[in-house]
């Protein structure tokens, strides 16, 4: 795109030296700025998660910028740098943050992490309109909330901006009945729909689909997979790879992709990753969420355990049904996941 770069990004400790060295290739000024976490700020009128940033308005920033684009609403508080001058200014928006936060506190069993993420839910509810009113240009991650932030605030200007992904499609085999399911598996979310998935869909499908399969893969952060191996004692069709260095072999192996999440915001990435490595894909509404991806065109998509085992029996009976699906949600990425060309587009346009 031709532009020069300054980057801040706000951490909680420094990171090596190899990553800071291989991001400096690409920017003019990396400002590392740390973010501190402190229980008092529990009870601050502003999430902990944009409260944790709050060095952000001290960053040493000097001259004025064409553009600034300000990753994630937690990232507000750069708006308040007296050091910061700049042209337009525009919203890059990953999570509706009230939905994500929210949904974690219906995933979450201790109670203390359940009343901090609905206290972190209701504080960004209550900013939601001090954000549009101070960045109404708004680039959504997601579909889905790109348009019900416009119903809610017609006054913005939104655009849909896609996430970033690799360019190189796959083609699989797909001769197999191997179901996959990808996901953090540190966090809750995930592992609700990991739990959702063993309980309600995964014995109907062992017992009604010949040779059925399914690997569950994900990064545990070290925190172990003893919970999945409960679930799946009573199965001997089931592998479980906590932390994988490589997800090819796993993608080649597999016929279906299933993405049974019940609770998040925002796009999920492991529908689209996916898709780009050729497998087609059977995902709950939350899965299949601002991927703006269609039901019955380009992924099969329900919220009853009951369709979830219909449609993937579907899948696995016929290869050719498979591939279809497959090349028509690929063809749709394609067409609408080009990043670079929808944000030059869309600085222009401000």
């Amino acid at each position: 795109m031709g532009c020069i770069v300054d980057l801040i990004c706000t951490v909680k400790e420094s990171p090596k030296q190899e990553y800071v060295d291989e991001v400096k290739k690409y920017v003019r000024n990396l400002f590392l700025c740390p973010r501190k976490n402190r229980i008092v700020d529990i009870f601050s009128f502003l999430p902990l998660q944009l409260k944790s940033r709050e060095q952000l308005k001290h960053v040493g920033l000097e001259g004025k910028y064409d553009y600034l684009i300000v990753d994630d609403t937690a990232a507000m508080l750069i708006l308040q740098n007296p050091r910061l001058s700049y042209d337009k200014a525009m919203l890059h928006m990953n999570n509706d943050n009230y939905v994500y936060f929210k949904g974690l506190a219906s995933s979450e069993g201790v109670l203390w992490k359940k009343v901090y993420f609905l206290l972190d839910a209701f504080k960004y509810k209550q900013i939601d309109v001090a954000v549009v009113r101070s960045l109404p240009n708004i680039a959504f991650v997601s579909y889905d909330e790109m348009l019900r932030y416009k119903r809610a605030y017609p006054q913005i200007h939104a655009t849909f901006l896609p996430v970033a992904i690799e360019t190189e499609y796959r083609e699989q085999a797909l001769d197999s009945k191997t179901v996959l399911l990808i996901g953090s598996l540190f966090m809750i979310n995930n592992q609700d729909a990991v739990r959702f998935y063993l309980q309600k869909v995964h014995p109907h499908l062992t017992r009604d689909v010949e040779g059925y399969r399914l690997i569950i893969a994900g990064n545990s952060r070290k925190q172990g997979i003893a919970w999945i191996e409960k679930l799946t004692s009573d199965y001997n069709n089931v592998e479980i790879h906590d932390t994988p260095e490589k997800l090819d072999e796993l993608y080649a192996r597999s016929s279906v992709f299933v993405n049974p999440m019940r609770y998040g915001a925002g796009v999920k990435l492991k529908t689209v990753n996916a898709i780009v490595n050729g497998l087609p894909v059977v995902a709950t509404t939350i899965g299949n969420e601002g991927t703006g991806l269609i039901h019955g065109e380009q992924v099969l998509v329900d919220d009853d355990p009951k369709a979830l085992c219909r449609y993937i029996t579907e899948l696995l009976g016929d290869v050719s049904v498979r591939r279809n699906f497959v090349n028509r949600a690929q063809a749709y990425l394609r067409e609408n996941y080009n990043q670079k060309e929808k944000l030059s587009a869309y600085l222009l346009s401000l």
